[in-house]
């Protein structure tokens, strides 16, 4: 996807969205470090240089959030794709996303 309207909230353009993809990290006292992110390339505001980055969900902005159509489709990509490769907990022992298993 090569978005038109997304920014990176600190401080870049994102010029092109390569995929998802998510680290698997040993849980810490019950909780869940595992991660999920886009792998985007952004064009950085202060050197104008494009870097290929982990882009967490929370760093995407945009102007008009809520009605924002590249911002929808990727949250409704990143929620099919933690579905598909995770399971929510939200009581028990364990907390948060957890990976089914570690992918390349």
């Amino acid at each position: 996807m090569t978005p038109t309207t997304l920014r990176h909230r600190h401080g870049g353009k994102i010029v092109k969205v390569h995929g998802i993809a998510h680290c698997a990290c040993r849980p810490l006292e019950g909780r869940s470090r595992d991660y999920w992110y886009f792998d985007c390339d952004v064009l950085w505001d202060d050197s104008s240089t494009v870097d290929r980055h982990e882009v967490e969900p929370y760093k995407l902005a945009c102007d008009d959030p809520p009605s924002n159509a590249e911002l929808a489709s990727l949250i409704a990509t990143m929620t099919a794709y933690l579905h598909e490769h995770g399971v929510w907990y939200d009581s028990g022992p364990h907390e948060g996303w957890y990976a089914h298993r570690k992918v390349a």
